[in-house]
Formats: structure tokens, sequence, C-alpha cells
């Protein structure tokens, strides 16, 4: 859904989320929230040269959790708004594109903390939504497109979304 602006901007917001399993809290959270948040939300913003209408970038999320079938989880959340002079729709190539190139943002961020570090864990998947939050998963181990309710119903929804 659209949210009409003062001066006739519109603006959308988009979100991804990426599900971690078999994470110790006490490894991961302080370098997350004090070295990877202000990169990886730096790096979002400097995609503004390429992409104009791209507004503010919202603070990143970090849930620690277990699962439903009581594994430890970690979940980070991300968010940035676009801002158009006329109503968009996603289907423009250029949203298209613009999704994609933040997506393989974070996950080359998993891979660098993957390799920088002996952490043992597990990206189980990764989601991506618009503003009214109807999220699309990738399982990671496959590559393939999972239903919302596969994730829920292994994930409790108020620790992965937005």
């Amino acid at each position: 859904m659209l949210e009409k602006e003062s001066k006739n901007k519109f603006k959308k917001q988009y979100f991804f989320s990426l599900i971690f399993t078999d994470v110790d809290r006490f490894e991961f959270e302080e370098e997350i929230r004090d070295f990877y948040f202000p990169i990886i939300k730096h790096s979002i913003g400097q995609h503004r040269e390429i992409f104009p209408s791209l507004g503010k970038v919202l603070d990143p999320k970090l849930n620690f959790f277990k699962s439903k079938n009581g594994k430890k989880c970690m979940a980070t959340l991300y968010g940035y708004e676009r801002q158009f002079d006329v109503p968009y729709d996603d289907t423009f190539e250029e949203g298209q594109y613009f999704w994609l190139m933040i997506i393989d943002l974070l996950l080359g961020f998993v891979e660098t903390m993957r390799r920088s570090h002996d952490y043992n864990f597990t990206l189980h998947a990764y989601g991506m939504a618009d503003d009214e939050r109807r999220y699309g998963w990738i399982l990671n181990s496959t590559g393939e497109e999972i239903t919302t309710s596969e994730i829920y119903n292994l994930f409790p929804k108020e620790f992965i979304t937005f």
C-alpha cells in the first residue's frame, strides 16, 4: 500500500528477514549490533546513488528466540523506504532489481561473518516483504521458495517479522 506524503510524494516500505538456527547468543549479539548492523545500514544507504528514490533506511532489529522445536535461533530484520512522485508498482524492473541487490548484500554479509569467524550457525531462510507485510520466503539450503505457513509452523512470527 502506498502512503501519500506531503509535496505529492508517495512512500513505500520494504522489509527483509534472515532466520538463523544453531545460534549461541553470547557469540553473536555484541558483534552483530556493534559491527555488522552499522555497516549494513550504511551500505544500504549507499544505494541512493543508483536509486535516488531510496528514502529512510530503518534501524535493523535483532531477535534471539527458540524455534517451535526448541532450537536456539536468531533473526535479523532490515527495512527501507522508497519515495516516488507518482504511484509505484513493484512489477517495475527497478524495484525488482533493487530488492535483489539488497538481498545479495545481506547474504554477502552472512558469508563474511561465516568466513571471518568460527561461528557454528545455519542460515535457515530469508524473506522479503512490502509495506503490507506479505512475506515471501526462500529456504537457504535449496534456494526454493517456501510458504509463509511453513515458516510460521517452525518459527514464532513475532520474532521473525517487522
